[in-house]
């Protein structure tokens, strides 16, 4: 009670906008407390093992009596938002008792929104002491969108990026991969994207051009039907961990993918077959070029990416619509006259150009008695 944290609020997977920022506030005040609150339950794990987070609870209903006795209770400092949950009686407190409030790592697109967010998103957005967007078209775009807004701006850039960087820093490696031979990794696949590239990557295996990781998006009876076929080259990661290429490595765990992607020469994100590409940053973090099929105007990280080149006319993120398209590329990133040193040097300086937005948000956040 009367703890006064700096509370962060996180609907489920923004909580890895959050991270980086905590642990950059922890950094410079280990004494100052964190309070993040949640919507949905499906990160709650993630959360409760961070040890940085000194305080994790459901968000409280958007009522008066509810804010009003949250508030109350822990008396923060000052409110962050990742990214997009913004809720108007929480503003609406927070604004009376003058509680500084922001929103970080926010994206603004000129077109999509529907007819709830084009009617209270202007009245939310004026509650918020100040807005930090990834990047200067964001904030280009807000502007034309909500011409004359009342609050602060600012560029910091997107706090993902601190965090993967992060990430990859850490040696926790629990799996042990030792290719002998080009590496292709499988992330987070789908049995649509399979179906257009599974040949292919089988066809140059038993030809000993590439040695093949699979990590399907879920491992279940739709997977297991595809790979049954291969039964005899398959290696699974939950019956060993050690792997040197003389087989399929199929990753049937949760939390190993990260590592795979240290050892990939190229990788290709699923779910770019299905209906939204899954990120694409963990695999660029590693130093990995990256494949994606059709569908993958969603991602950010995916389209900065593609105007980003390892060689004269290789991006760094290629995408590809056919099998066809897809044996292309991997022949073009095969063919590479570069090493695979330069070409993780020449991806990791891109994002470390890219990161830094937690020490911006952080310093708003440690500033004292500052609602601007």
């Amino acid at each position: 009670k009367n703890s006064q944290p700096i509370w962060f609020h996180c609907s489920s997977g923004e909580f890895e906008y959050a991270r980086p920022v905590i642990r950059e506030i922890k950094k410079r005040d280990p004494q100052q407390k964190i309070l993040v609150t949640f919507y949905s339950p499906s990160f709650l794990k993630s959360i409760l093992k961070e040890e940085l987070v000194d305080h994790c609870y459901p968000l409280p209903t958007d009522t008066p009596s509810a804010v009003t006795s949250f508030i109350n209770h822990f008396q923060p400092k000052k409110i962050l938002f990742a990214r997009t949950d913004l809720w108007p009686e929480l503003l609406t407190q927070a604004n009376k008792r003058k509680i500084p409030t922001c929103l970080f790592s926010r994206t603004e697109k000129k077109q999509g929104q529907n007819f709830w967010q084009s009617l209270f998103s202007p009245w939310l957005y004026k509650k918020l002491d100040h807005i930090f967007f990834a990047s200067q078209k964001d904030l280009s775009n807000h502007l034309e969108i909500y011409k004359t807004p009342n609050h602060k701006m600012s560029v910091s850039g997107d706090t993902r990026y601190d965090q993967v960087i992060f990430k990859e820093k850490q040696s926790q490696n629990p799996i042990t991969l030792m290719p002998t031979n080009f590496c292709l990794v499988l992330g987070s696949v789908w049995p649509e994207d399979l179906k257009q590239i599974l040949k292919t990557c089988i066809n140059l295996y038993n030809n000993k051009k590439i040695q093949l990781v699979i990590a399907p998006h879920e491992y279940n009876d739709d997977f297991k039907k595809i790979i049954k076929t291969y039964h005899d080259h398959l290696q699974f990661s939950s019956k060993d961990r050690n792997w040197n290429g003389d087989k399929i490595l199929v990753i049937d765990e949760f939390g190993l993918l990260f590592d795979c992607y240290r050892s990939a020469n190229l990788s290709f994100i699923g779910g770019s077959f299905k209906k939204n590409v899954h990120s694409v940053m963990e695999a660029l973090a590693c130093g990995s070029p990256v494949v994606v099929g059709p569908k993958n105007q969603n991602n950010r990280e995916a389209q900065d990416f593609k105007v980003k080149f390892l060689g004269r006319n290789t991006p760094m993120v290629s995408e590809v619509k056919s099998e066809k398209s897809f044996q292309k590329v991997l022949t073009e990133v095969m063919a590479l006259e570069v090493t695979r040193t330069e070409i993780k040097n020449n991806i990791i300086d891109e994002l470390l150009f890219k990161a830094g937005a937690s020490h911006d948000i952080a310093d708003w956040a440690l500033k004292p008695n500052s609602n601007s």
